[in-house]
C-alpha cells in the first residue's frame, strides 16, 4: 500500500483550530495569569521532543516552535512547560498540544479546618512592660502590658521580678520576689495606689522609701491577679451588626476588647427547640456596655431572632497561663509560584527556602510550653534561666496581633519546571 503523501512544509509544526487561552485563577480574582494551549500538528517522523527546552519563552513563533503564532499572542511572560496530548492522525501526522503559560500569582485561599496543638504558656499573667519609682515614695510603680484589674487594698502576687538599676553611669542588677536559686515560690503584697488602669504601686518585700533617683529597667517577672473575674450571664442576642452573640451580665464585666474567656451556657434560638451548648474558651470582639460583650462562638443566622438563655450562664476570666491546648481552628494556605532562574533571587530549587513549622524551642530542643526569661540569684550572683523562643510575652503579642503561624509547607511541580510552593497556617491561639 501506498505510503500517503505529505507536503514538506508538514514537518514544520503549526498551531490549528482548537488553539486557545485558559485562566485558571480567575476564581481567585488572578484574571492576568495565562496559560496558552497551542493545538499543533506535524508530521509524525519529524517531531522532536527537545524541539524547544523549557523556560523557553513565547516571546514570538520563533522562540514557540511554530510556523505562526495566533494574533496577539507573543508572550515573552510565558513559559514553555511541555507537549501533551500527543495523538495519530491519518498521513503520517502527529496532533500534541503545546503548552506555555505564565508563571502564577501568589494568592492565599482559606483551606478548611484541622485540629492543631498550641503550646501551653507558663509565664502568662501579668507582663512588666515598665518600673518607675519616685523619690521619698514608699515601694515601687509596676506598669503592666495589659490591664491589671487591681483596686486599692487588693492582694497581688509576684514571682522573679529583676530589674538593671541605674544611677548616674552605674548601671547594677537588682530585685525581689522569687529570685533564689530553686525557688519556685509566690510572694504577696497589697495594691497602695492605682494609677491607672495598667499601673499601680505596692512594697515589695526588703523595698522602703527610696533614697535616691534611679532609672529602673525590667528584665523579667510575673505578676499575677487571682481574682478571677465571675459572671452570670442575664440575656442573649444575636449581634446585629456582625457575626456573634451579645452577652448580657447582671453585673459589670470589667472585660476589653481582645480578651478571652471561658463561658458555659445553653440556649435555644427562637422556635426552634435545638439546645445549643457553649462550653469553651473565647475573644471578646467588642464591647457593648459596662454589661454587654459581644462573642463569636461559632454559631451564625441569616435574620435576627431571639435567643432564650437556659439560668445559670457562666463567664469567668483567668490569666493566660494555661498547659498546651488542642482547638479546631480555621485554616489558610499561601500558594507561591516558582520558576528557578526567573524568579528574582532563585537560580536553582536549592535556593528556595522552605518554611518551617511553628515549634517552641528552648536552648534548640523543641518544647511544648513558652516561658519567659528569669534572673535567679545564687548568694550575691545573678545569672539568667533562658528563655524559649518565642518566649510567653512574644507568643501573647502574636496572639493579641492575630498573627498566623505555620502549621505545614511544601515544595512540588506544577507545570514544567515551574514549583509550587504550598504553605498551610492557622492563627496563633
Amino acid at each position: 500500500m501506498a505510503i500517503p503523501y505529505t507536503q514538506p512544509s508538514m514537518a514544520i509544526v503549526r498551531a490549528v483550530d482548537g488553539t486557545f487561552i485558559s485562566y485558571p485563577f480567575i476564581s481567585d480574582g488572578d484574571t492576568t495569569t495565562k496559560v496558552y494551549n497551542l493545538v499543533c500538528t506535524q508530521r509524525a517522523s519529524d517531531y522532536n521532543a527537545a524541539q524547544i527546552a523549557l523556560d523557553d519563552n513565547m516571546s514570538s513563533a520563533a522562540n514557540a516552535g511554530v510556523i505562526d503564532l495566533p494574533s496577539g499572542w507573543a508572550d515573552s511572560n510565558a513559559y514553555f512547560v511541555g507537549d501533551t496530548n500527543h495523538t495519530s492522525q491519518t498521513g503520517g501526522m502527529l496532533q500534541f498540544t503545546r503548552t506555555f503559560c505564565n508563571i502564577p500569582q501568589s494568592v492565599t485561599r482559606p483551606s478548611g479546618s484541622t485540629f492543631y496543638s498550641f503550646p501551653g504558656i507558663a509565664d502568662g499573667h501579668l507582663q512588666i512592660s515598665e518600673l518607675r519609682m519616685t523619690y521619698g515614695t514608699d515601694g515601687i510603680f509596676i506598669k503592666t502590658a495589659t490591664p491589671h484589674g487591681f483596686s486599692v487594698g487588693d492582694t497581688l502576687w509576684y514571682s522573679g521580678i529583676a530589674f538593671s538599676l541605674t544611677n548616674g553611669t552605674t548601671t547594677v542588677t537588682g530585685g525581689f520576689g522569687d529570685l533564689e536559686q530553686g525557688s519556685n515560690t509566690l510572694t504577696n503584697a497589697t495594691v497602695l495606689e492605682v494609677t491607672s488602669s495598667t499601673e499601680f504601686r505596692f512594697v515589695p518585700e526588703d523595698l522602703g522609701a527610696w533614697t535616691e533617683q534611679v532609672t529602673l529597667t525590667p528584665v523579667s517577672g510575673e505578676i499575677i491577679n487571682r481574682r478571677v473575674t465571675t459572671l452570670t450571664a442575664g440575656s442573649l442576642a444575636i449581634n446585629p451588626y456582625g457575626p456573634g452573640i451579645i452577652v448580657t451580665t447582671t453585673s459589670a464585666h470589667g472585660l476589653s476588647a481582645g480578651d478571652f474567656v471561658n463561658a458555659i451556657m445553653r440556649f435555644t434560638v427562637g422556635t426552634d427547640p435545638f439546645v445549643h451548648v457553649i462550653n469553651g474558651r473565647y475573644e471578646v470582639k467588642s464591647i457593648a456596655g459596662s454589661t454587654g460583650f459581644v462573642l463569636d462562638v461559632g454559631l451564625y443566622w441569616s435574620s435576627i431572632q431571639s435567643i432564650s438563655l437556659s439560668p445559670n450562664g457562666r463567664i469567668w476570666k483567668k490569666s493566660s497561663v494555661r498547659d498546651p491546648i488542642a482547638l479546631n481552628v480555621v485554616t489558610d494556605t499561601r500558594y507561591d509560584y516558582i520558576l528557578p532562574g526567573v524568579t528574582r533571587g532563585i537560580s536553582n530549587v536549592n535556593d528556595i527556602n522552605i518554611p518551617v513549622a511553628f515549634r517552641v524551642l528552648e536552648r534548640g530542643s523543641v518544647v511544648d510550653t513558652t516561658k519567659n526569661q528569669r534572673i535567679r540569684k545564687s548568694g550575691t550572683t545573678y545569672y539568667y534561666e533562658y528563655a524559649t523562643e518565642p518566649n510567653s510575652s512574644e507568643y501573647l503579642t502574636m496572639i493579641i496581633n492575630k498573627g498566623n503561624i505555620v502549621i505545614e509547607s511544601s515544595l512540588t511541580e506544577w507545570a514544567g519546571n515551574i514549583l509550587l510552593l504550598k504553605t498551610k497556617t492557622c492563627k496563633a491561639r
